[in-house]
């Protein structure tokens, strides 16, 4: 198992423990989770957060996420994906990197929408 299955099994095990409301935010949901986890550091600014995924994503599911991360608030077409990343809509690197950042919640689900926690928690400058 590679550093990126082990990630996500630990996230898919604290989500099943509902531990973590979503895997993005880390938002811890029970009580008993935030004594076991102890002080959480904040969430990183939005550039630190798209930063952070951004290196541990494989190459279509970068470019999945960014320019979901540029077109937001608007929701993406499959096509116009597609046209921007030079992957077909058919191909199985296609159906991957999408199903993949549903899973980590990086896109939500039912449209190709960058996940709102890249915008909620800006830093103020």
């Amino acid at each position: 198992m590679d550093a990126r299955e082990m990630v996500v099994w630990i996230v898919a095990l604290l989500l099943f423990a509902a531990v973590l409301v979503s895997p993005v935010a880390c938002t811890v949901h029970r009580h008993h989770g935030m004594a076991a986890i102890g002080k959480v550091p904040p969430l990183p600014g939005s550039d630190e957060l798209l930063a952070y995924w951004c290196a541990r994503l494989n190459r279509p599911e970068r470019m999945f996420l960014e320019f979901a991360v540029e077109q937001y608030p608007n929701a993406v077409t499959k096509e116009e994906l597609s046209t921007a990343t030079g992957y077909s809509i058919t191909s199985s690197s296609f159906g991957n990197a999408l199903g993949a950042l549903r899973s980590l919640e990086l896109i939500q689900r039912g449209e190709i929408k960058a996940a709102d926690e890249f915008f909620n928690h800006r830093r103020a400058t």
